[in-house]
């Protein structure tokens, strides 16, 4: 062979659309549809046998060939089949860093976000309107009332530490999918919780193997607020409303609260309510609370 290479990996499954086009488009994507059966640490559903096996990332703590012009590769998949790679010159550099663009799944798909800043209303091509929801067939003069956007003209700079988890978490999924059926499914109206999302996270957090370094992170959060914030605030627009640099604590996406519907224990007498119509007795609950 005389090339280059890179990301090898090795899986024991038929890769579908959905997760082939995620895999092009997102170099560091490990996703399946179902992560609860095909993902890398789930063994014990039917079809987990359907999963990946080698994970030979050439983004490797050693980059030069030993003295017998070998090189090991760490399986990053964890299941310890380790790669060997033969045949290049004694402690010849191999591994060579390389630049990658690539897209990944927003792990923020329930918030109102957009990346067409700049909407073009006219064309003269009327073929380039295709996909242009906002655009129309030049001269366009006036923007119609149920057309005009309403952007937030509010700017700030966030630190989270979750950010680089949830960046981790999306490489699971080819698509969301399974997280819609996570979140959306009706029988959760009376569950006190997401009993999927519970399943994602004990399956996905056999991946981390060691603890984030929360407190390198504040740190860097620091040196910029008083390095970086004040020089942006002057070279923004006047009319943005500058909201400052902010360090954020909150939930990575599959850690997510949940209101429970109680729809049977709400009232009381419902076996006798032939009689009462338009009548509702609601139920009293009488309890001491205290501090622990």
């Amino acid at each position: 062979f005389a090339g280059r290479i890179g990301h090898m990996r090795f899986w024991s499954k038929a890769l579908l659309m959905q997760e082939w086009r995620e895999h092009v488009r997102n170099y560091k994507s490990l996703g399946v549809m179902n992560p609860l059966v095909n993902f890398n640490f789930e063994t014990q559903p039917t079809g987990a046998f359907q999963r990946l096996r080698v994970d030979s990332n050439t983004d490797q703590l050693l980059s030069a060939a030993n003295s017998s012009g070998n090189q090991i590769l760490v399986d990053f998949s964890q299941n310890g089949f380790i790669s060997t790679l033969s045949g290049f010159q004694p402690l010849a550099t191999i591994l060579k860093p390389e630049t990658f663009n690539f897209s990944y799944i927003s792990p923020r798909f329930d918030e109102a976000a957009t990346n067409e800043k700049v909407r073009a209303r006219g064309f003269l091509d009327s073929g380039r309107l295709d996909g242009r929801p906002y655009a129309s067939v030049a001269p366009t003069y006036e923007i119609p009332l149920n057309e005009r956007p309403n952007d937030d003209t509010r700017f700030t700079i966030e630190f989270s530490v979750i950010d680089a988890l949830n960046e981790d978490i999306i490489t699971m999924f080819a698509t969301l999918e399974a997280m819609d059926n996570a979140l959306g499914d009706p029988n959760l109206v009376f569950s006190p919780d997401y009993h999927k999302l519970e399943d994602m996270r004990r399956v996905y957090f056999n991946r981390l193997t060691d603890k984030m370094n929360v407190k390198g992170f504040f740190e860097f959060f620091k040196w910029f607020d008083t390095t970086i914030g004040t020089m942006i605030e002057q070279v923004i627009p006047r009319k943005t409303k500058y909201l400052g640099t902010n360090f954020v604590v909150e939930s990575h996406m599959l850690e997510r609260s949940k209101f429970e519907y109680q729809f049977s224990d709400m009232y009381l007498g419902e076996d006798i309510r032939d009689n009462m119509k338009g009548i509702i007795r609601l139920q009293q609950f009488v309890a001491f609370m205290s501090r622990y």
